[in-house]
């Protein structure tokens, strides 16, 4: 496997410096100056996403700090050399192919936007915001002081200011060319998974949690078992409902997608942590072992 093309982020893998197409070592002082200050240090295995991944040079950095690194990118040359990076020296770094524009994105603690945003035109950053206060606890953005006539939106600070108006700014730094910004997403918390799931009023059920445990069990543990002859399926027919085979199907499969990827859509509480949807999600990652889960705050009015 061969390093493919020349690289836009700076790499060095295996002691060997990959053929760059700048010549000043950027990505690793903007990490240093602009980005590693406004960032937590205590990962602890909290997802870090960033959009426009590159080759994944931050992603790598990340890891360094303990986050679980995912990463999105569409352009072939640019992803090829993340997974090349990766194949040589692991860092457990995921990163997909995909356009940000229609990526996913996943519940996750900090997401980084860097240098990628005034590529896109101004309604795209907008929609981009707004998904990112659906499932971005913080977001870290990197930008220029000064506008070019190539960039599609306004890079300047007043401009990153207004899509993010409503949040909360935490710190900043800058540079001559360069400033970044973190905010706190005013939507978002997050909790203890073991300090969130014994508040709950299900943990005295007597019949639904068991149920459920062991359905989560059946499923992680990949045994085989029939449908109606489960603890959860008499739970069903116990509370007047018989589920088609096709929902156990579903919830099976959610499971097992909460066992490769973690939870991927914040789970919905009142302000005082009581669960109003999730309570399948919140019991699997107390049985997985998830430390922590983003969640939404419904709102009292």
């Amino acid at each position: 496997m061969t390093a493919p093309g020349r690289w836009y982020q700076n790499a060095v893998i295996n002691g060997v410096a990959m053929p760059a197409q700048r010549r000043r070592d950027t990505s690793q002082r903007r990490w240093k100056t602009l980005i590693e200050p406004l960032l937590p240090p205590d990962g602890n295995g909290r997802r870090f996403l960033e959009l426009g991944t590159n080759a994944g040079f931050y992603l790598r950095k990340a890891a360094e700090f303990g986050y679980d690194t995912w990463g999105v990118e569409k352009a072939e040359r640019f992803l090829e050399q993340a997974k090349y990076w990766e194949a040589q020296e692991p860092r457990g770094v995921r990163v997909e192919y995909g356009d940000i524009n229609d990526y996913d994105i996943p519940a996750n603690f900090i997401t980084l936007f860097a240098n990628v945003h005034y590529w896109q035109t101004p309604e795209q950053v907008d929609r981009i915001v707004e998904r990112l206060r659906d499932n971005a606890l913080h977001v870290i953005m990197v930008s220029r002081h000064h506008r070019s006539e190539r960039h599609l939106s306004d890079c300047t600070e007043p401009a990153i200011m207004e899509w993010f108006k409503d949040w909360e700014l935490l710190d900043e730094r800058r540079d001559s060319k360069f400033f970044s910004l973190i905010f706190k997403n005013p939507d978002l918390v997050e909790y203890d998974t073991i300090n969130l799931f014994n508040i709950q009023p299900f943990t005295k059920s007597k019949k639904f949690l068991p149920a459920m445990r062991e359905f989560v069990d059946l499923n992680i543990s990949r045994r085989r078992y029939t449908y109606n002859h489960t603890k959860y399926w008499e739970y069903c027919k116990w509370r007047g409902w018989k589920p088609r085979v096709n929902y156990h199907r579903t919830l099976r499969h959610k499971i097992l997608m909460m066992e490769r990827d973690g939870i991927t859509r914040p789970l919905l509480v009142r302000e005082n942590g009581l669960m109003v949807d999730g309570n399948h999600r919140l019991i699997t990652a107390e049985y997985l072992g998830i430390p922590r889960v983003i969640c939404k705050v419904q709102s009292s009015t």
